[in-house]
């Protein structure tokens, strides 16, 4: 009999021990899980921000394309005004006009 009783202290020793242990389990992995929810807003803040990110150098790749655009007409028109500026015919022409004007 009083072997009996003592396997069964020892048995719930160990029940005990088991109990603390899966106590310890569980309070680990509520800390866990809050750390993953923490971590996934993270995640989903930094996603966003990412894609505000590429919009925004997509956004100034286009503003840039269209700056060299107007800065080339610029100088289309700068050449074809020194063009004219240099011609004789043309100044010849713009006298005539100015005369005609006067």
């Amino acid at each position: 009999m009083r072997t009996e009783v003592r396997r069964l202290e020892g048995e719930a020793d160990t029940l005990r021990s088991d109990t603390e242990h899966l106590i310890e389990v569980e309070e680990r992995l509520a800390i866990a899980r809050g750390e993953r929810t923490e971590t996934q807003a993270r995640c989903e803040s930094l996603a966003r921000t990412v894609s505000e990110a590429e919009r925004l150098l997509a956004e100034s790749a286009q503003a840039t394309a269209r700056a060299q655009a107007v800065a080339l007409d610029a100088s289309d028109a700068r050449r074809t005004a020194d063009a004219v500026a240099t011609d004789d015919d043309a100044l010849r022409a713009a006298d005539a006009v100015r005369g005609l004007a006067a």
